[in-house]
């Protein structure tokens, strides 16, 4: 099964700019998005999506800003 902590709310937004929330999945392959709006189960990169907040993998009651860098397409700040 997939543990609990791997399992994350995560708060985006779509490509017209509307806010959505998908459940970002965390393998050992790498994140996955799970989404209402898309049957597919897509890569985090391959969803069109700017990825604003997530919960955090060690406290889910607390939510962590996603920010982007030249270097870092995207990372959690807990």
């Amino acid at each position: 099964g997939i543990s609990l902590s791997n399992l994350l709310i995560t708060v985006v937004r779509k490509q017209d700019g509307e806010g959505h929330a998908v459940l970002t999945v965390k393998t050992d392959k790498g994140d996955y998005v799970l989404d209402n709006l898309n049957d597919d189960v897509k890569p985090w990169s391959a969803t069109g999506y700017r990825f604003i907040k997530r919960q955090s993998s060690t406290h889910t009651g607390r939510w962590v800003a996603i920010i982007e860098h030249p270097d870092v397409l995207v990372g959690a700040v807990d």
